[in-house]
């Protein structure tokens, strides 16, 4: 597996990666006030983003050259040190086979080597069981749980701070 930078044109096969509204809310919760989105929607707020905090969004590509997953890394201006891990998602053809972890782990590296990051957070809602072992499974903590989480069609999801120092 390697890593690239996102590119605009990755945009349109990452949401074809999302095959529900309820899939799309667990990805980015509140981010988007509608469901779909356009490809441009999602470059117009990394491109905001990146204006607002250090920013890198990322891609990444099995050994035949062909995108598998996708995540943003970002931090504040005045806590270098400090990365967020978020909109990770993987191909949803080929989930179940390790991907997740495995860009995870790469993105760390990445963020160490590129980015001088010591410690990394990231957020779960709790019915995400799979995406929360994958988690735990690479050292990440639970830090603090968010009772009032995100508000989905009247119920109320809750999601775990997770944290990796």
């Amino acid at each position: 597996m390697h890593i690239r930078k996102f590119e605009e044109r990755d945009a349109k096969y990452i949401l074809n990666w999302i095959t529900s509204e309820k899939e799309f809310r667990m990805w980015s919760a509140s981010q988007y006030e509608t469901y779909p989105i356009k490809p441009s929607t999602l470059i117009e707020n990394y491109e905001k983003s990146a204006r607002k905090e250090r920013f890198v969004s990322l891609v990444f590509m099995d050994d035949f050259d062909r995108m598998v997953g996708h995540l943003i890394l970002r931090s504040s201006f005045k806590d270098k040190k400090t990365f967020r891990i978020g909109f990770v998602i993987v191909d949803s053809t080929l989930r179940g086979r390790g991907y997740g972890k495995q860009m995870i782990k790469e993105a760390m590296k990445y963020a160490k080597e590129n980015l001088g990051a010591e410690r990394f957070s990231l957020g779960v809602f709790t019915n995400n069981r799979v995406a929360l072992n994958c988690y735990k499974s690479l050292g990440f903590k639970i830090a603090e749980v968010l009772k009032n989480g995100y508000e989905y069609y009247g119920k109320t999801w809750p999601w775990y701070e997770m944290v990796l120092t």
